[in-house]
């Protein structure tokens, strides 16, 4: 078999495709990086207007606290919204340790505290140094 000749119009017409092929490989990969910006665009500006408010705001969802032992003979509190654990605090918020609070009073009124703070639309409810003095839950 005797190989075939290529004339000058035949290498002509594939760097014709070659050159058509590039520019269709150019025109798609700015589509590609256009569409790769706008939606990282979309998602950064989705997520900065997101509104995060408790259930109880929106669909009269009940809000309850169990008292829970901790670490060391302390006390703890859960939050359940809807009967589903939504906060599970077994020690004091903002302090360092693993220790809870030393009454079952104070955790209590520290978790009541908590519950005011989201039925006003506080999230993440959280609770200051300040607070936990007048209290009396440190």
């Amino acid at each position: 078999m005797k190989p075939k000749l290529i004339t000058n119009k035949a290498v002509k017409v594939s760097e014709e495709n070659l050159s058509a092929d590039r520019h269709i490989q150019f025109v798609w990969g700015k589509w590609m990086l256009a569409l790769f910006f706008l939606t990282g665009w979309w998602c950064s500006f989705a997520q900065s207007k997101t509104d995060i408010s408790p259930p109880s705001l929106n669909t009269g969802v009940a809000l309850s606290y169990k008292i829970i032992s901790a670490a060391n003979d302390t006390w703890g509190y859960d939050i359940f919204s809807s009967n589903k654990l939504t906060i599970h605090q077994p020690t004091i918020p903002g302090r360092p340790g693993n220790e809870g609070f030393k009454t079952k009073e104070a955790a209590q009124k520290v978790a009541e505290l908590v519950i005011e703070k989201m039925k006003k639309g506080v999230m993440p409810p959280t609770v200051t140094e300040e607070e936990l003095k007048k209290l009396k839950a440190i």
